[in-house]
């Protein structure tokens, strides 16, 4: 349904940045495809790659590729209210 907003929720220990929508080919614009984008676990300190199906954000990446190491972020962030623990 087009008219429902469906998110993903990152882990507390990932910091996404900005993604990006990638059609699909011969698709309409932003109809169907993919959102792709990077995040670093800081509690790992690497870099993940997440390619998320743009009709279901909830289920979470399709495939995440894990870099060795962390990249430095770039001016994107994500914004977390107080950390109890």
């Amino acid at each position: 349904d087009k008219d429902t907003l469906d998110t993903y929720t990152y882990p507390i220990s990932q910091l996404p940045e900005e993604h990006l929508f990638v059609p699909k080919p011969n698709s309409a614009p932003e109809s169907a495809g993919w959102v792709l984008g990077s995040a670093y676990d800081f509690t790992q300190d690497k870099t993940l790659l997440n390619i998320f199906n743009v009709d279901h954000l909830a289920d979470g990446p399709i495939c995440t590729a894990t870099l060795p190491y962390g990249l430095p972020l770039g001016v994107h962030g994500k914004f977390v209210g107080e950390l109890r623990g």
